[in-house]
């Protein structure tokens, strides 16, 4: 494009620009949460020998496959961590599109062999799942679980005391920043959790910690999910349910065609057997599709994807006196969104309508037996003087609707609760402002002579077309000059001492919060000088790896398998591995670079 077209189209945006900022238009206020909920999920599993004592039935593995289970079964994404005083082992984050996925994630704990770690750092472990998470472009509901018997041994590790709390606080000040919520499950078999320590985690993310000691408390597991994605918990009978050796039934009733999935868990610790009869008589058939079934030694899970309307049979059969617990979770795939209050000028004494309506993926739901099913009320807060009240609505076949009276002048908040059987919606509150008859909250102000507002607007023509000028005459060189350019993407790295064979250390880098360019030995975490000489750095083409070094033959380089010589550079794409050898010192470090 020549100039002279430049300088018509970027004239043209100006007028419009200077058009829409003199002649403003009201934004609608809508509802954050349109009824999707996905989770963002890594799980960290403490893999050293301590465990031989503290959890010797392994409920570690059964708890996070309980975990996977429970997940929704489309859009949410994982992925899992195991440390000693180091990383030992990951799964980098996936999506999860099916059964196949949750399948394959619990192959893999199933296969997780037995603890054999000597030291334990749980910094580590914790450090590695916030860098997984922090590292996504996008978070929805981030969450970290930790399993592990929360008992710190640094005994024969390189690492520090003081190394071990940088790292810890580090990671909880990210977590909170990135709003990751860590749960910890402790795993107490030999009483000798370590209580406190897993409360500080949980507590300084806003999450919670559970103590398991058997199966029996694999059920608070779950109170995850509720508090998370807002599932909806039910129990069958009491606590313990013990079995007579033949089919004993519970029913239970879906009224509504707004659960996205039912959940059956069933806690058990000997053979127990189950049936799940549909709302039509037939008996389920389990197909991995829309009926799904899990069968783990301490627990059996049944999965049910938009259950149909009615009431379903749950039969369940074990040896007499065989004690169970029994659990259901509704997953309800809506939000509560309440319409744009009016946003006029309002006086004390006033009232207005409220409206509101069930949401599925930006779709509002007609259904007139979820609406008469619930109730809901316009939770009404006076923000000056501290007080609230709520306001009934009335159930339409398609929403909620009402009208709210303001008594008093002030800020309100204002936002709709409904709320049933299992299941409990909050709309975003939006803010008004009532005032004194007198005192309106907006005026026009006066003209002060004829035609002011079209010399406004000629005047904002001319000012934008000056700055077009400014524009076509070099400003953009000179901004994107100045402009720094920062590093990009991530790092994988292991350091590795060639004469003892230990690996000494294993990061993730982002490498934004570095700048425009960073050292190996800056993100290696080691001081060792030869490996200074290796630097990342951005230009206009991408990120590139540079060996300044001049002539080293102690100092071994190469990307993708090629050697990079003294002085030369090389630009690393998506997926580059890089192998850095300095004999000298008897490092050497192995690396894998990410485009994001």
């Amino acid at each position: 494009m020549n100039a002279g077209k430049k300088f018509i189209v970027l004239l043209v945006l100006s007028v419009v620009l200077v058009t829409m900022s003199l002649y403003p238009v009201s934004a609608q206020s809508s509802s954050g949460d349109n009824g999707k909920k996905n989770i963002n999920l890594v799980i960290v599993l403490d893999r050293t020998r301590s465990l031989l004592q503290s959890d010797p039935n392994r409920l570690s593995q059964e708890a996070a496959k309980l975990i996977v289970d429970l997940m929704p079964q489309n859009g949410g994404k994982i992925g899992l961590v195991q440390y000693t005083d180091k990383v030992t082992d990951r799964l980098d984050i996936t999506a999860i599109n099916g059964q196949e996925e949750k399948n394959k994630l619990k192959a893999y704990l199933d296969g997780i062999g037995v603890p054999n770690g000597q030291s334990t750092d749980i910094s580590t472990g914790l450090k590695e799942g916030v860098g997984m998470l922090a590292g996504l472009q996008t978070l929805e509901h981030p969450v970290i679980i930790l399993l592990t018997d929360g008992k710190n041994d640094l005994n024969g590790s390189d690492r520090t005391f003081d190394i071990s709390q940088r790292d810890m606080e580090q990671s909880l000040n990210t977590a909170k920043k990135k709003g990751i919520i860590v749960y910890t499950i402790g795993l107490n078999a030999d009483g000798s959790v370590d209580k406190d320590m897993l409360l500080h985690i949980a507590k300084e993310t806003g999450g919670k910690s559970y103590i398991v000691d058997g199966a029996n408390l694999l059920p608070d597991i779950i109170d995850i999910y509720t508090n998370v994605l807002d599932y909806q918990l039910l129990s069958f009978g009491s606590d313990q349910i013990s079995l007579n050796g033949n089919f004993d039934t519970y029913n239970f009733d879906v009224t509504n065609s707004s659960v996205a999935d039912a959940n059956l868990v069933i806690y058990k610790n000997g053979d127990v057997q189950a049936r799940l009869i549909k709302p039509d008589g037939t008996e389920v058939s389990w197909d991995n599709d829309k009926f799904i079934a899990s069968s783990s030694r301490s627990y059996m899970s049944y999965k049910i994807l938009n259950p149909k309307q009615g009431q379903w049979r749950l039969m369940v059969k074990g040896t007499q006196n065989e004690a169970v617990k029994i659990s259901l979770l509704y997953n309800y795939d809506l939000a509560i969104h309440m319409d744009q209050l009016l946003s006029s000028s309002i006086f004390a004494g006033a009232e207005i309508p409220v409206k509101a309506n069930f949401m599925r993926q930006d779709t509002a739901i007609e259904d007139k037996n979820l609406y008469k099913d619930m109730s809901a009320v316009a939770v009404v807060e006076n923000i000056s003087a501290k007080t609230s009240e709520k306001v009934p609505l009335t159930a339409g076949e398609k929403d909620y609707h009402g009208k709210i009276k303001f008594e008093q002048p002030g800020n309100y908040s204002v936002y709709v609760l409904a709320e049933g059987k299992a299941l409990t919606s909050k709309s975003d509150p939006q803010t008004i402002q009532i005032t004194e008859k007198d005192t309106p909250v907006t005026a026009t102000p006066k003209r002060l002579f004829p035609g002011e507002k079209f010399l406004y607007t000629l005047l904002g023509i001319l000012t934008a077309t000056v700055l077009v000028i400014l524009l076509l005459k070099g400003i953009p060189k000179f901004l994107g000059n100045a402009k720094p350019k920062l590093l990009f993407g991530k790092i994988n790295l292991k350091v590795i001492n060639t004469k003892t064979g230990r690996e000494e250390v294993r990061q993730s880098k982002i490498l934004a919060p570095y700048g425009t360019s960073v050292t190996l030995s800056k993100l290696a975490e080691n001081s060792t000088g030869l490996l200074n000489k290796i630097v990342l750095a951005r230009n206009a083409q991408g990120v590139w790896l540079t060996n300044s070094e001049a002539s080293c033959e102690d100092l071994a380089v190469s990307v993708n398998g090629d050697k990079v010589a003294p002085g030369q550079k090389v630009l690393l794409t998506n997926g580059s591995t890089l192998r850095v050898v300095a004999g000298e010192v008897s490092i050497k470090v192995e690396g894998r670079f990410s485009e994001f």
